[in-house]
């Protein structure tokens, strides 16, 4: 598609006709489809709840809401609102994990979108995130259904503005600088060394002014009220990046307590990213390993193959559980032409192991149908016991290598070119950069023993294969003779 035919949020037709030079085929009914900005799949429902709930059963999140120092303005609301969100995965707000306020409204660069350079990721006053598509003019898309515009500024920047005609401008950083509403009245916003120190009304001249104790504002002060109050002054107490306390002025026993109970956000963070698809293989039983993540290209249910499941998984705060393989036979086999898909992909995934073997590697044929033309280690643990990746290409650079060895029986994360394994039996897929060999291909999440040296990546005359029936299992028998990566791959 040639680059500015298309923007985001439009609807569109798509017709195709068939011609030989000579005679052309009759202009079929026209087929549909839209450019809807995708959203983060988790915190873009967050500060939602079922009706008269505090609980969203959509997203599985809690969420209340709490209000401290409160000064009365004509303009924009000068208040801590705190708004908590039990999914939200940031520890580094102003009040700690999980609580989100005006103040911690921010723009960012859209990491995770593949579809588009330039997207931009807001994240609202609720905590809840929402994506905005770059359109080639260099205007942005808002999500389908939501009313808020967002604008570059020249001088650098952006400013969003919502329905109620309240804007927030963002300096080049993301960081927000000033509120306004729609009269024209402003908030303005003042940070030493990075942090948040002053919030003024600047008709009024009022003020909260922060204090901050480490990473968390531990005291928020209020203007003089009057003569004889004076300044008003809320503390706030924290266990590590948890709110646990918070006092009003002059009083160290109505104050309002917070307990936690340990948890993982781990799987909030990957299906914000929308992976293609993620395989936990926590399954406590069966031979299937489904997807959290299901993707309408097929890329779902995996199959189990001599794992052992229901072991002790990588996260803490979880009962979650990870699959375990013997480093011989056990494997899970992915669905067919799931690195084939798409030519953009990153693998990712937690795993332990004490010695080396492949960890994820994918060939030209199915295992069942005989011996592949072509095999492809794309993750592995080397005989000095580092980490290597790559995904092959013809004229592409050599593997990229840990600066230490991983086989020390501890759990490992690993990130290699964007797409998402899982702990000892983990994993999802994402779209991202270095385009892989355009053959039918079959991957494997697996550990295999090497007969020498340092696993390359094996073109066929290199590697003998032979495949085995034992107890109608399936097995596959790897022996790397040439320790040396080919130059070139003929499939």
């Amino acid at each position: 598609m040639p680059s500015g035919w298309l923007s985001w949020g439009k609807q569109y037709a798509w017709y195709v006709r068939v011609g030989d030079g000579a005679a052309t085929s009759t202009l079929p009914r026209p087929a549909h489809f839209s450019t809807a900005v995708s959203q983060p799949g988790i915190t873009s429902h967050l500060a939602t709840a079922d009706e008269g709930r505090p609980f969203g059963s959509q997203a599985g999140n809690y969420t209340t809401a709490a209000t401290d120092a409160a000064v009365s303005t004509v303009g924009p609301e000068l208040s801590v609102t705190r708004t908590y969100n039990s999914l939200d995965p940031r520890t580094g707000s102003v009040f700690g994990a999980g609580w989100s306020t005006a103040w911690d409204m921010r723009v960012t660069p859209d990491q995770g979108s593949w579809l588009s350079s330039g997207d931009l990721v807001v994240t609202l006053q609720s905590g809840q995130t929402v994506r905005f598509g770059r359109n080639g003019d260099g205007t942005y898309a808002a999500p389908s259904g939501g009313f808020a515009t967002l604008k570059s500024v020249t001088a650098g920047g952006w400013t969003l503005t919502d329905k109620t005609a309240t804007t927030y401008t963002f300096d080049s950083t993301g960081r927000l600088t000033k509120i306004a509403d729609g009269a024209g009245r402003e908030q303005i916003l003042t940070y030493t060394s990075g942090k948040l120190t002053t919030a003024k009304d600047a008709l009024s001249g009022r003020t909260l002014t922060f204090g901050w104790t480490g990473a968390h504002v531990a005291r928020v002060t209020t203007g003089v009220v009057d003569a004889a109050t004076g300044a008003l002054s809320w503390s706030y107490t924290y266990s590590g990046d948890r709110l646990t306390r918070v006092c009003p002025p002059d009083s160290a026993t109505a104050c309002t307590t917070y307990d936690y109970t340990d948890g993982s956000l781990y799987r909030s963070t990957v299906l914000d990213d929308n992976p293609v698809s993620y395989w936990r293989l926590g399954e406590a039983e069966g031979a299937v390993a489904r997807s959290e993540a299901p993707s309408r290209s097929g890329l779902n249910s995996a199959e189990y193959s001599d794992a052992t499941l229901g072991a002790e998984g990588p996260l803490a705060g979880t009962p979650d559980t990870a699959a375990s393989f013997d480093g011989v036979d056990g494997s899970v086999v992915l669905p067919d032409n799931t690195v084939h898909a798409s030519s953009f992909l990153t693998v990712e995934l937690w795993f332990r192991t004490a010695r080396p073997g492949v960890l994820f590697s994918y060939e030209d044929e199915r295992i069942e149908d005989g011996k592949p033309g072509w095999w492809t280690p794309a993750l592995y643990v080397g005989t000095d016991g580092k980490l290597r990746g790559q995904f092959w290409r013809e004229g592409g650079k050599g593997p990229i290598t840990s600066t230490s060895a991983v086989n020390d029986n501890a759990w490992h994360h690993r990130d290699s070119h964007r797409q998402t394994v899982a702990p000892r039996g983990r994993l999802r897929l994402r779209r991202h950069t270095d385009p892989l060999p355009g053959r039918r291909v079959r991957r494997h999440l697996h550990r295999h023993r090497q007969s020498s040296g340092q696993l390359p990546y094996v073109h066929r005359r290199r590697l003998r294969q032979r495949l085995a029936q034992r107890s109608g299992r399936r097995q596959l028998l790897q022996t790397a003779r040439s320790m040396k990566s080919p130059s070139t791959r003929t499939p």
